[in-house]
C-alpha cells in the first residue's frame, strides 16, 4: 500500500518538473536540486507515534535522535554531506515541556556529532498523537551523487553491517553511515546505493527496478545481527541472545545499513582496502541480467517483504 501511494504521488508531481532544476526527484533516497549552479540534496522523513516509536515506552531522547538519524541515512545513501535541517513537531496536548525538550536534545546531540545545523521548523499542538518531521539539506559529493539506477549485470552486492532484529533497539541507536558512504565514494565507483529502511528484500528490489536488472544473493554470506528472545520457560522472563534468522535479516527493516553495488574489479580491490580504513563491508551477492528477479544462489526465489510504515 505504501509503495503504491508513493508511485502514484510520483506520477502526479512529475508533471510539475522544471527540467534540470531537479534532475532526481521522488524515487531515490534524496532529491537532487540545482540552485544557481549549485547542487544540493534534499530529504524529509515523518515519524509517527504507534508506527516508528511509542510515546509511552520510547525515551523521548531516542525519538528525536531517530528522527534526524533516518534523514542522515538518506543523505548517506546518496554519498552526500549533510549540512542543515529543520524540525516540525505535532505535539499532543498533555506532553510536558521537559519531554519535548528531550526530543530536541536527541536531535541536537546527533546534529552536533555530524556537524549539522538545526536552522528552524514549526510547532503545533493538537489532540492527536505526537509526530515529528525532519527535513534535511546536504551537499553533493564532488564526484556526484550515487543513485539507485546504475547497477549492471555482474556487479557485486555489498552491505555495510549485519541485518535483522532492529526492533530490539537498533532502530533507535544505529549510526548513520555518512562517513562510510563518503569514503566509499572517494575511493570507488559505486554503481548504485540505497539505505536499508524497509528490509533488504524490499530495498534491494528498488535498485533492481531502477537499474533494470536482477540479483542473486549468497544465503550463507548475509550478515545477521544478534538479537534476543524472551525465555518464558525460565520463569524469570529474561531475554536470551540469539542470531537473527535469514528471513529476519531480509525483512525486518529499520537496519539503516547501506546496500551498494560495485564493478567486479572494484569488488576485488575493496577487500584489501576497507579493513585498513576500518570500514566494515560484506559481499552478499551479484547482479544478474534477469530483470527484477531476486533469488538465492540455490535458485530459491526471495519474496519481497519488509517493514511497512503504516
Amino acid at each position: 500500500m505504501e509503495l503504491e501511494i508513493i508511485d502514484s504521488i510520483s506520477r502526479l508531481v512529475s508533471q510539475s518538473s522544471k527540467g534540470d532544476v531537479h534532475p532526481v526527484g521522488i524515487g531515490d533516497d534524496a532529491a537532487i536540486v540545482r540552485i544557481r549552479n549549485q547542487t544540493v540534496l534534499m530529504a524529509s522523513d515523518m515519524l509517527l507515534d504507534g508506527v516508528h516509536f511509542n510515546v509511552k515506552s520510547t525515551p523521548p531522547y531516542l525519538i528525536g535522535r531517530k528522527a534526524l538519524a533516518v534523514n542522515l541515512s538518506d543523505i548517506a545513501a546518496m554519498a552526500g554531506t549533510p549540512v542543515a535541517c529543520t524540525v516540525s513537531l505535532a505535539i499532543q496536548r498533555g506532553l510536558s515541556s521537559y519531554w519535548i525538550l528531550e526530543v530536541m536534545k536527541g536531535i541536537k546531540d546527533l546534529a552536533d556529532q555530524f556537524e549539522v545545523a538545526v536552522v528552524g521548523g514549526d510547532t503545533n499542538y493538537w489532540d492527536g498523537p505526537f509526530s515529528l518531521n525532519v527535513s534535511i539539506v546536504g551537499n553533493e559529493h564532488p564526484k556526484g551523487s550515487v543513485l539507485r539506477s546504475g547497477a549492471s549485470a555482474d556487479d557485486r552486492i555489498f552491505v555495510t553491517g549485519p541485518l535483522g532484529g532492529s526492533i530490539s533497539g537498533k532502530q533507535f541507536t544505529f549510526t548513520p553511515r555518512v562517513k562510510e558512504a563518503q569514503w566509499l565514494r572517494d575511493h570507488f565507483d559505486i554503481t548504485s546505493m540505497i539505505d536499508i529502511s524497509d528490509g533488504l528484500s524490499t530495498d534491494l528490489r528498488h535498485i533492481l527496478k531502477s537499474s533494470g536488472v536482477g540479483a542473486k544473493l549468497f544465503r550463507d554470506r548475509i550478515p545477521r545481527n544478534q538479537t534476543s528472545t524472551l525465555n518464558e520457560a525460565s520463569g524469570l522472563h529474561d531475554r536470551q541472545p540469539r542470531l537473527c534468522t535469514i528471513d529476519e535479516a531480509l525483512t525486518d527493516g529499520e537496519d539503516f545499513e547501506l546496500c551498494f553495488t560495485l564493478r567486479p574489479d572494484d569488488a576485488v580491490k575493496i577487500f584489501d582496502f576497507a579493513p585498513r580504513h576500518q570500514v566494515q563491508i560484506f559481499e552478499i551477492g551479484s547482479v544478474t541480467s534477469s530483470v527484477a528477479s531476486l533469488m538465492f544462489d540455490d535458485g530459491t526465489a526471495i519474496e519481497s517483504r519488509g517493514y511497512q510504515h503504516r
